[in-house]
């Protein structure tokens, strides 16, 4: 086994391929993954790693949401990256696979897409904050949830008509009835997650 000062960190950072096996030697390892597609990640785990070693998983994603899928040394879900956001997941090693800790380690995740009739929006954050481009026509806001996501997280959504009211529809990921929009006017909507979907928390808040 490759010995390590007392405290020390094993800080990894492979070139990026669709499927990468890292090597675990040390009992505090940094894997360090800047993604340009999506990758398959499975571990290499040296016979004397004990119980409580933790492995820190940092993801960066390009331009395009990249997901990560755990294979070998792992127990996890898939999880899903952001456009141009980075995540850092914890790991700790159980004796046979490293355990997922919880969810991507990132206080608030804020969102601002341009607008379109269709919105696609990945949730990977406990809390988000999804602010679109002013709306130019009515806008469907659909989800895709990080499996590792946790009943109560946040989503704050802050959404702008132009000169005409416009209208969003809530589909995947939220049971919610259509928030309607005021002309040039700004609202805020608030979510819980249940475990299932995205309920809103009340009323909207119009703010301007």
């Amino acid at each position: 086994m490759v010995r390590w000062p007392f405290g020390s960190v094993d800080v990894q950072s492979p070139v990026y391929a669709a499927s990468i096996q890292a090597t675990i030697n040390n009992p505090s390892t940094v894997l360090k993954l800047s993604l340009t597609g999506d990758l398959a990640l499975s571990l290499s785990l040296n016979s004397e790693l004990t119980p409580g070693a933790i492995l820190l998983v940092e993801v960066t994603s390009d331009t395009t949401a990249r997901k990560v899928t755990f294979g070998t040394g792992f127990s996890s879900p898939v999880l899903f990256g952001v456009a141009s956001k980075t995540f850092v997941h914890a790991f700790e090693y159980d004796g046979v696979s490293f355990v997922l800790m919880g969810a991507a380690v990132e206080n608030v995740d804020s969102q601002a897409p341009a607008y379109a009739a269709t919105l696609a929006v990945t949730v990977v954050s406990q809390k988000t904050i999804l602010k679109p481009a002013q709306m130019t026509g009515a806008m469907t806001i659909n989800l895709t949830l990080d499996p590792a996501l946790k009943a109560g997280a946040l989503l704050l959504l802050q959404a702008s008509s132009d000169t005409t009211a416009r209208d969003i529809t809530f589909g995947t990921g939220f049971t919610s009835p259509v928030l309607a929009g005021v002309i040039s006017k700004t609202k805020n909507q608030t979510f819980i997650f249940d475990g299932t979907n995205f309920l809103p928390l009340g009323a909207s808040l119009q703010i301007n």
